[in-house]
């Protein structure tokens, strides 16, 4: 039995087109309804295409590509974008990735030469890419990358950073760039190595009254031949001569707190006197032992020694002399006991150590930084007794 169309005006079957669009696609022309599907179908098939290419692009990129879009990130200062180039995750500790930032990264360089060298016959495939970038004026570093084959098909960047040790130093932080890095100085630890990215970079160029002017600080970090470290940067100089007096007054009041301690020795001050001391009595000298009611006084106070004249280098460790050039020197007073068991009184006389006493240096906000070492105490000569 024939189906019977809808008359005008009646709602379509189900799963079926209005009878007018129906009627109006069979008057198209036979060429425009061919063109359309044609359209179609290469929409359809470009849309694979690009997906397609896309994927091969990422597969099939030779180490040289690969080399310029890594350091091409880099000087966009995407991170995340050049450590996707790589088979190597990203260091978050510190310090080692402290200046792993877009903060300390720049942009004024550019690539200017890229070259393969010869590839050697391994089991893994391996590529090594040479580059060389120009910075502003003559500035130009060269470095190379090195490639492996992830999974054996796609070429991943093997050494993305670059190790720079910067020491310890009397600055009490670190200037790489626009970044400015407190740390706290402790030579019970390894100098410090940071990894940064290959690129041009500023170390310590931070204005300030204090720095030394050094030329050049504007530098390039690469990846080097013989591995992947990029040497030593030592912190600038400093010029300390206007802190002498602040330093003084430090030194003073930190003898004068030691000199208040009723210790034979407190940890970390400059004198100090040990467990027995050889005291001179009516006859011969004896040891005196269990010693107790310990006053200090200062005789002869210590000052920063400021000897050469002129500029000087602030250093880990100051020296404290007096103002004649000698050790200043504490007395000490208390009572001990004989080895005939009498308690009696005594005072004798030590020298105020002259090395590891102080550190000085600059704080991450640029004022005066002091810090006590831990110098050992000198030995009191022979004590009188009264």
């Amino acid at each position: 039995m024939d189906e019977k169309e809808p008359a005008d005006g009646a709602p379509a079957r189900r799963g079926s087109l209005p009878r007018r669009v129906t009627e109006r696609v069979r008057r198209l022309p036979r060429l425009v309804v061919v063109a359309i599907a044609a359209v179609l179908a290469l929409a359809v098939a470009g849309g694979v295409t690009v997906a397609l290419t896309a994927e091969d692009a990422e597969s099939t990129a030779s180490p040289v590509e690969l080399t310029r879009r890594f350091l091409e990130a880099v000087r966009a200062k995407d991170i995340r974008g050049a450590f996707a180039l790589t088979d190597v995750p990203q260091p978050t500790d510190t310090p080692d990735g402290t200046f792993l930032d877009p903060r300390a990264l720049r942009g004024d360089w550019r690539v200017v030469g890229l070259r393969e060298q010869p590839r050697r016959a391994t089991t893994t495939p391996t590529a090594t890419v040479d580059y060389t970038l120009r910075g502003p004026g003559d500035l130009a570093g060269h470095g190379e990358l090195l490639f492996a084959k992830a999974d054996g098909e796609r070429w991943r960047v093997g050494n993305p950073t670059v190790k720079v040790t910067i020491p310890y130093s009397p600055l009490r932080y670190v200037d790489v760039n626009a970044m400015h890095v407190a740390r706290e100085y402790d030579d019970r630890r390894a100098t410090p190595a940071y990894a940064l990215l290959p690129g041009l970079y500023d170390f310590y160029g931070r204005d300030t009254t204090q720095l030394v002017t050094e030329s050049p600080k504007l530098r390039f970090v690469t990846q080097t031949r013989d591995g992947d470290g990029a040497g030593t940067v030592q912190a600038p100089a400093l010029e300390d001569l206007a802190w002498w007096d602040a330093i003084d007054q430090h030194v003073a009041a930190r003898i004068d707190e030691c000199a208040r301690k009723p210790a034979l020795y407190t940890p970390g001050c400059p004198f100090g006197a040990a467990e027995s001391i050889t005291v001179r009595t009516s006859g011969e000298p004896v040891p005196v032992t269990a010693i107790q009611d310990i006053a200090w006084t200062v005789l002869e106070p210590s000052l920063v020694d400021r000897k050469p004249a002129g500029r000087q280098v602030l250093a880990d460790y100051l020296p404290v002399v007096s103002a004649d050039g000698q050790a200043g020197r504490v007395r000490l007073s208390a009572t001990g006991l004989t080895p005939a068991n009498q308690r009696i009184a005594f005072t004798a006389e030590c020298d105020i150590a002259t090395a590891n006493v102080l550190r000085a240096g600059v704080a991450a906000d640029g004022s005066l930084a002091l810090w006590a070492g831990g110098p050992p105490y000198r030995a009191c000569g022979i004590g009188d007794q009264g």
